[in-house]
């Protein structure tokens, strides 16, 4: 049997349940970063790994040696063990249950993976209610399965258009890979803006209460129906915003916010006071387009979205549509 989750915590947390078998972690941030779908297994893995190491500050050899291992325990499990998804309903977990999903799908042998049912995340439950959703697990059908195959591949696509009607096609047995999808589609630059909604809570986060980037933080939190930016992904958001000449936002006495290291969870990065810039707050109010101001340089699954005119916007109705 071979559990098949998040990250570390969840993997101690289904550890603690004394269940049978192995608990493999995905470990990946898919929302951020590249994942274009003109790469193989061997070579999306490099990428990925590459991408993880420069965000997270971590060796690139050590971690395709993770994903490589991750890898090849999932294929080993296709076919010949139970396999048991256990994914929480936010954007961060979604994507994992997809490539998951895609994986699973391309072999016919054996029984299906299983989806152990959560709504909740897997650090705050009881064990009680770990254990009914594991009692609870159940087939993913092959029409579900074809279906997460589908939007992974949209996904990585490099036109984002294809995913709104994953997004606006609900499934009973994939409760919330569409609202998963909507939210991803929500980091595309808005029309009236240039800002993702991740961009916009963060600095509105930080003109209203906030007054540190652990405050910002949690008030961005606040806002999600389910949270899924971890703190090391929203220091990224938040250093992305805090570059270059015409930042959005900078510490409070002037400083740069790229200056400070956010691995430094009692240091300056995230307890210092930040405020925004005069571009900032033209940019929020909607006086300046945030491309133009600060351009951009990142991806969603794949598309790359860059320089101070991406090619791809959201317009007020949240539909996806290029700029010609």
């Amino acid at each position: 049997m071979l559990h098949v989750t998040n990250g570390d915590v969840a993997v101690g947390r289904i550890a603690s349940l004394d269940l049978d078998g192995d608990v493999l972690p995905w470990q990946d941030v898919l929302h951020d970063g590249p994942v274009p779908d003109d790469l193989n297994a061997a070579e999306l893995r490099r990428t990925r790994a590459e991408f993880l190491a420069g965000a997270f500050g971590l060796a690139p050899g050590q971690v395709l040696a993770r994903l490589q291992r991750r890898d090849a325990r999932l294929e080993r499990a296709i076919g010949s063990e139970e396999i048991l998804l256990w994914f929480e309903p936010d954007l961060y977990d979604q994507l994992q249950l997809l490539q998951v999903l895609d994986a699973c799908d391309c072999e016919e042998t054996g029984s299906a993976p299983q989806s152990v049912p959560l709504d909740t995340c897997l650090g705050f439950a009881s064990d009680s209610t770990l254990l009914t959703a594991f009692e609870d697990r159940a087939p993913v059908s092959p029409d579900d399965r074809e279906f997460a195959s589908r939007a992974w591949g949209r996904f990585r696509s490099k036109d984002p258009t294809s995913l709104e009607a994953i997004a606006g096609d609900p499934r009973a047995g994939l409760p919330y890979v569409a609202g998963a999808i909507r939210r991803l589609l929500e980091e595309y630059p808005c029309s009236s803006r240039g800002l993702a909604r991740s961009e916009a809570q963060l600095l509105e986060a930080i003109a209203g209460e906030a007054e540190t980037a652990a405050e910002a933080f949690r008030v961005s939190a606040n806002r999600e129906e389910y949270v899924y930016l971890g703190d090391a992904s929203f220091a990224g958001y938040l250093r992305r915003l805090g570059a270059g000449d015409r930042s959005l936002v900078r510490f409070a006495d002037g400083g740069p916010i790229s200056a400070a290291d956010p691995a430094d969870v009692k240091g300056r990065f995230w307890h210092a006071p930040v405020q925004l810039t005069s571009e900032g707050r033209a940019v929020l109010a909607g006086q300046l387009d945030r491309a133009e101001v600060l351009p951009f340089d990142h991806w969603i699954g794949g598309v790359h979205l860059e320089g101070t005119n991406p090619v791809w916007r959201r317009d007020a109705a949240g539909h996806i549509y290029r700029i010609s």
